[in-house]
């Protein structure tokens, strides 16, 4: 495998999908809801048709490059009175018009690769269709500036100061140019004195990595080339410090993922690949051909840049792996939020320090492999933590933690007002409708798991207290769950809700369910004014060798209510862990005040060091 494979792979599949009557392709749908109503039909979209332009001339073959770039620029709005002017839609099907919310991101995410069509490729394309790339090109740009997203979002931030210093360069515009400078200046800024926000983003790593990338390989400007480079290998070092050899993962916590494992992420995993010179374990993509095709026509965007991490970056991702416990500062705040990754000799757990629960968080992550055989050949067995409302992730759910090597301490609670199914567009204000309220480990991809409650064998639908141990094995890991207490609306854990059960969906996923609230009819709440609801608990995650365990399951967490809306958690399966949290219904700023973390009797923000073993 090589970079050509990939881009005659791109190239291949936008043939397959290819409409010469729209001049696009037509695509299969892919469930995003968001911004869109039609996310349950095939559609003509834009941003995947300019990639495979890309993928054209990449090949130099011959094909429809210049009729889809022409049909691409068309598509975007070029009144400039419109507050979406420099916009596409997502597909031809909808006009922006039409959207449940326009994207602003198809500014800069189409922006990018009608950049990588101009710089690359400008000898190869008739005078009119490049003149019309360098007018979408502008228009990008222009939107972009006039948006001026902070840049705290960090992937935007990145993409979009690429195309405006970019843009700038190649259309001689002072104006643009100066503002990519700038901007520049205060993204460097941001994630050198508070750190990045969006940490450990399998898909959004690579959207910033490849922005500073571009800029290294694309603009002129000095200074913004320095600043590229130094973030450029930071982000490269983030991201390897939680690479696991022996699962081929990146560990957890995650900010922001669709998907968790690196198999099912494909542009991440060819850049990973072409970043180590597709030397062993990254010498094949284990069917490649079956993965999605919106990820697969976009090979190309990535391959052109040709990633050059650090040399002891490579050597990490192709050796043979550690051991060891990484603990890192991901961004600064009231309070710190804080990364922490148990790599093993066979499995990994990684949590973070305080975040809400979005449907993308990954907080508490573990990986381990049921199966033997190649890397990524088999799905990856893995276990996380969820906060659901009505079976849909919750985002007021108030996840914090604290872990040491692989015992983490674990507590949710509520905020109000808080997000419902979204972090900014569904805030709950006042009453809701609702039946089921639940904290659960999710495990999935097992290999003949075997269950037991209290050291007995349990199977679907089984009940369990909070003096029972739950235990998961699949393989040569058991994940060992205790809970140490749960209540809602002041009522404790019990008979009734909350109370926990074992369950398999209808995904054959299995779920160790704390249920605080489960009601056969959905009932009128008032989160402000429920009062105490929370749910604590431990993960311990076991490895055996020669039918041996490593490290033995530990007691209950001790739990000390220091007021009537916090609580003190004590745990000691080695070193000592205190966890600090809001039990009472509260603002996401009284949860942040309230949250304290520490190992061995020191707060894990003051143990900033990359790692420690």
């Amino acid at each position: 495998m090589d970079d050509s494979w990939l881009i005659t792979h791109a190239r291949q599949t936008g043939d397959r999908y290819y409409d010469p009557g729209e001049r696009l392709l037509r695509l299969p749908p892919n469930g995003n809801s968001v911004h869109t109503a039609l996310d349950d039909m095939w559609v003509h979209p834009f941003r995947q048709s300019a990639a495979y332009a890309l993928a054209v001339l990449e090949s130099r073959t011959g094909g429809p490059a210049a009729e889809v770039l022409r049909r691409v620029a068309r598509a975007q709005d070029a009144d400039p009175t419109s507050p979406t002017y420099g916009v596409w839609s997502y597909v031809a099907e909808e006009p922006l018009a039409q959207m449940r919310r326009p994207d602003l991101n198809w500014a800069d995410f189409i922006g990018h690769e009608l950049l990588h069509v101009a710089v690359r490729h400008r000898d190869a394309l008739p005078a009119d269709v490049l003149d019309e790339v360098h007018g979408a090109i502008h228009r990008a740009a222009t939107a972009i500036r006039r948006r001026d997203v902070h840049v705290a979002y960090t992937n935007i931030a990145a993409k979009g100061t690429f195309v405006t210093l970019a843009a700038g360069e190649l259309l001689a515009d002072d104006e643009l140019l100066a503002y990519g400078r700038d901007r520049m200046e205060r993204f460097f800024a941001e994630i050198d004195h508070r750190g990045i926000h969006e940490y450990n983003s399998p898909t959004y790593w690579l959207v910033t990595c490849a922005a500073m990338t571009a800029i290294l390989r694309y603009v002129a400007d000095a200074r913004s080339r320095e600043l590229a480079c130094i973030l450029h290998d930071r982000l490269w070092t983030h991201l390897v410090s939680r690479w696991h050899a022996a699962t081929g993962q990146f560990g957890g916590p995650m900010s922001r993922a669709y998907a968790s494992d690196l198999a099912d992420n494909l542009p991440l995993h060819a850049y990973v690949a072409q970043a180590t010179g597709y030397r062993a374990p990254f010498d094949a993509l284990p069917d490649i051909g079956s993965r999605q095709p919106y990820h697969a026509i976009g090979l190309a965007s990535a391959v052109v840049l040709r990633p050059e991490p650090p040399p002891a970056v490579v050597a990490a991702l192709i050796g043979p792996g550690v051991i060891d416990e990484r603990r890192e500062l991901f961004e600064t705040g009231a309070p710190d939020v804080v990364g922490t990754t148990w790599l093993g000799p066979a499995a990994t757990l990684g949590s973070v320090s305080h975040a809400d629960s979005w449907f993308q968080r990954r907080n508490l992550l573990c990986f381990w492999r049921s199966d033997d055989g190649p890397l990524w050949q088999n799905p990856v067995s893995y276990a996380r933590l969820r906060v659901t409302k009505d079976d849909h992730d919750f985002v007021s759910g108030v996840f914090s933690s604290v872990q040491s090597g692989p015992h983490a301490l674990w507590h949710v609670g509520l905020a109000s007002p808080g997000g419902d199914r979204h972090v900014v567009r569904d805030e709950i204000t006042g009453p809701t409708r609702l039946r089921s309220l639940r904290v659960s480990i999710e495990f999935g991809r097992l290999a003949d798991p075997v269950v037991t409650v209290g050291g007995r064998v349990a199977g679907p639908s089984e009940g369990f207290t909070l003096d029972d141990e739950v235990a998961v094995r699949s393989g040569d890991v058991t994940v060992v769950l205790r809970f140490s207490g749960a209540e809602f609306g002041g009522r404790p854990a019990g008979s009734e809700p909350p109370r926990g059960r074992i369950r398999v969906d209808d995904a054959g996923r299995l779920l160790v369910d704390l249920d605080l609230l489960d009601a056969p009819e959905p009932v009128d709440v008032d989160l402000s004014r429920a009062g105490a609801v929370w749910a604590a608990g431990t993960v311990t995650v076991v490895e055996h060798v020669d039918d041996a365990a490593t490290n033995a399951p530990t007691p209950r967490a001790r739990l000390e209510r220091l007021t009537d809306d916090c609580v003190r958690l004590t745990w000691t399966p080695g070193r000592r862990l205190d966890l600090r949290a809001r039990t009472a219904v509260g603002t996401t700023q009284d949860h942040a005040a309230t949250y304290q973390g520490l190992v061995d009797g020191v707060p894990i923000t003051r143990e900033r060091a990359e790692a420690r073993g």
